[in-house]
């Protein structure tokens, strides 16, 4: 139609793009349900590509996260050269439960992080946990409490950023200013 009216307007506007969008729902189902209106669905349902999640396209991993370097190694002074073949090996064993966006969220840490021209392994920091079953599920040997499990965090932090806070700040999603606070609170020099 390439024009349109707007909502309480007269007249028409003309327009030349192409409307792309993406859900991670069935929006055939939400239609069905009344959560989605029909007639939208047919204009914007040109057509449709099915894209498998990262953990089902691990092959994609070694070039997603080679074109996530080159495009944060640019933003940060271009110091990283490449990823290990160990670090990539490691890329590619995890799960990705966060798909596309948690492995350049990755590698784009990785490189903020690292000191060295080279991603290593210990510069990729994944999120501790992964999908288990409930079979799988074992007791720790001893219970810890939420500030032993905070400490060990922040420190771990520290010590993956060499003891920078405001790295470490980034790397734990927190205010540098909070992280002196919990630094000071749980004595932790």
């Amino acid at each position: 139609e390439q024009s349109f009216e707007r909502v309480g307007g007269t007249k028409s506007v003309k327009v030349d793009f192409r409307l792309i969008t993406a859900t991670n729902k069935d929006l055939e189902k939400a239609m069905a349900k009344g959560l989605f209106r029909e007639d939208l669905y047919h204009r914007l349902n040109v057509v449709t590509v099915h894209l498998p999640p990262l953990r089902q396209r691990k092959e994609d991993i070694p070039l997603l996260a080679n074109y996530f370097l080159k495009r944060y190694n640019g933003v940060n002074g271009d110091k990283v050269r490449t990823i290990s073949a160990e670090a990539l090996d490691l890329l590619m064993d995890y799960e990705w439960p966060g798909n596309v966006r948690e492995l350049e969220n990755v590698v784009e840490r990785a490189v903020v992080l690292t000191n060295n021209d080279v991603i290593l392994p210990e510069d990729i920091l994944l999120r501790p946990w992964k999908r288990i079953s409930d079979s799988e599920i074992i007791s720790p040997p001893r219970s810890i409490s939420l500030v032993e499990g905070e400490k060990a965090l922040i420190q771990k932090a520290l010590k993956t950023t060499h003891w920078n806070q405001t790295k470490a700040a980034k790397l734990l999603g927190i205010h540098r200013n909070t992280l002196r606070r919990k630094t000071n609170y749980l004595k932790i020099h």
